[in-house]
């Protein structure tokens, strides 16, 4: 179990909260140390009434007194661990400030003042809480910067790929193309014409890249406690779909558009 010896204002400046017993407070019984579980911790201990109940914690004979509804202390990637915080006042390693997101460095030079003015030698690092649990995400934040840079590239590699793929599609039915043209086809329906002959290979890599794409990310998803059910997202697949095609529409109009715009007489020529 995971042990956080506090002062009284530790759950207030947290903003934690309390769902059963009391918070810390200043007139308390000295028989033994108060101590707050956390829901996970009376679920561990198997308390039905936890308020009041004795334990050890660090060999050291402690009262619950209150119950603090359950919060994230660690990452991601843990379910909620048991805590227990338990009421020290002679031992201090850090300081909790809430403080205003507003005039930050003057707030900062401030709070540095003072604590100079109890100790001269004292060297002021301030940390805050945003960053430090941003800093259990950095491998997360690099593989995302990893996974958009290659998704980036992969719709770069895909427009190439379409457009040469295109293009020696309408080189080979130029003629067609030209016949059509001089039979009175309209240029909305040459151009339907070749998107239907990219259409089957648009399809046929989606119905290959969606299982790839759901294995990978349910793959990566073990690595949290927390997870998303994938079948609840299936239009971002869809959209997925749905931004190959827009760019297999782009690589094919570019080329019908030249194709359309060739005099008939020139493509029908035999050499």
């Amino acid at each position: 179990m995971y042990a956080n010896f506090v002062h009284e204002n530790y759950p207030d400046t947290y903003k934690m909260q309390i769902v059963e017993g009391e918070n810390f407070h200043t007139r308390m019984r000295t028989d033994a140390t108060p101590v707050i579980l956390n829901q996970a911790a009376v679920r561990q201990l198997g308390m039905e009434n936890p308020i009041g109940q004795k334990i050890i914690v660090w060999d050291q004979p402690s009262r619950v007194i209150g119950v603090v509804h359950d919060y994230n202390f660690l990452s991601m990637h843990h379910m909620i661990e048991p805590l227990v915080l338990v009421l020290e006042k002679d031992m201090i390693r850090r300081i909790s400030l809430r403080i205003s997101p507003e005039n930050l460095p003057q707030t900062l030079t401030i709070i540095r003042e003072h604590f100079e003015a109890v100790d001269p030698h004292f060297h002021f690092v301030p940390v805050f809480v945003d960053d430090a649990f941003a800093a259990m995400y950095r491998k997360e934040e690099r593989t995302n910067k990893l996974a958009t840079a290659a998704a980036l590239l992969a719709i770069i590699i895909s427009f190439m790929g379409l457009y040469a793929l295109t293009s020696f599609s309408i080189i080979k039915r130029i003629k067609e193309i030209g016949i059509r043209k001089t039979l009175g086809a309209s240029a909305f329906s040459i151009i339907l014409l070749l998107f239907r002959d990219l259409r089957n290979w648009i399809i046929l890599g989606n119905l290959v890249a969606w299982p790839v794409a759901f294995y990978v990310i349910s793959r990566w998803q073990e690595n949290f406690a927390y997870r998303i059910q994938l079948w609840d997202y299936w239009y971002l697949f869809v959209l997925a779909g749905m931004l190959a095609a827009m760019v297999g529409a782009m690589a094919t109009l570019l080329h019908a558009i030249g194709a359309l715009k060739t005099n008939p007489v020139n493509s029908l020529r035999t050499e």
